[in-house]
């Protein structure tokens, strides 16, 4: 969820703590830059939900996952590796990120 900002996008990254990674899912987006059927970040406040499945990892290959490996992902989650990371207008880097535990 947020609030009263402009988001631009956000995704699942595959990356410790402290340690930037690159895209393993989109959970939305308003550039045209994701999968297909990746829905639009609704204006704040707001919360995206929804199902995602192994045709939605984009990757990252350079870090050892190919697209379409979910349970890599998965993994990664449960190890404490992966975070979500909301863009907005003002920060297109990132304006918050939250480590999955």
């Amino acid at each position: 969820s947020y609030d009263d900002i402009d988001p631009t996008q956000a995704h699942i990254h595959f990356g410790q703590r402290a340690t930037n990674g690159g895209i393993s899912l989109f959970l939305c987006t308003n550039l045209g830059n994701g999968p297909a059927g990746t829905p639009a970040c609704p204006p704040g406040p707001a919360t995206v939900s929804g199902s995602l499945q192994a045709a939605d990892v984009v990757g990252p290959a350079t870090q050892g996952i190919a697209p379409g490996e979910l349970d890599e992902v998965l993994d990664a989650m449960r190890a404490g590796a992966a975070y979500v990371n909301l863009h907005t207008v003002a920060l297109p880097a990132g304006e918050a990120r939250g480590q999955i535990e």
